[in-house]
């Protein structure tokens, strides 16, 4: 059991960064409001506070030496996730993803404050966008349902989207002179 385990919670890692990407897009007021009492411990809940949780119970699911506390934990897992991954499919079926990029200033901020907030934002993008391609390569090898595949392709090409006008803004940002 405990190299399945293993296996289990290296995979929900890898996966993580996809969700996050997708939660991510949700509108923040729904989501806090949606989101069951206690599932999350968490008392402001936004998608970066419920995916760095998922990844400290899946930390910790990998660290257990007990088979009932790891049967409980890994229930606990997967009702969160169940719940994410339902409330992106409600927000999909609900509109179109509207094309918002954030790549303004969103709050009073220094310029430095900006900069190495975009330049966060391109490396979560860049990770979100490993993983996609990962799930990708993983489920055209197991010969998956090909509109699954259209559909990570459509999110793939979305994402890279996202990448590059951002690093474009980063770069019209940088090489801007003052004088």
């Amino acid at each position: 059991m405990a190299y399945y385990i293993k296996k289990l919670t290296t995979d929900l890692m890898a996966r993580l960064p996809e969700l996050e990407w997708k939660v991510s897009n949700l509108n923040p007021i729904l989501f806090s409001k949606s989101i069951p009492k206690r599932l999350f411990r968490s008392s402001n809940l936004n998608p970066l506070s419920c995916i760095n949780e998922l990844k400290l119970d899946i930390q910790t699911l990998a660290k257990q030496n007990s088979d009932t506390s790891t049967l409980y934990l890994a229930e606990q897992v997967k009702q969160k996730i169940n719940v994410l991954v339902g409330l992106c499919k409600i927000e999909k079926k609900q509109e179109k993803l509207s094309e918002h990029l954030p790549l303004g200033i969103n709050m009073l901020s220094t310029r430095q404050q900006w900069l190495r907030g975009l330049e966060h934002d391109i490396e979560v993008l860049t990770q979100q966008q490993q993983a996609l391609i990962k799930t990708l390569s993983t489920m055209k090898s197991n010969n998956k349902d090909p509109s699954i595949l259209l559909n990570l392709q459509s999110e793939l090409g979305s994402i890279e989207k996202r990448i590059t006008l951002a690093k474009e803004t980063l770069r019209n940002a940088t090489s801007v002179q003052i004088i």
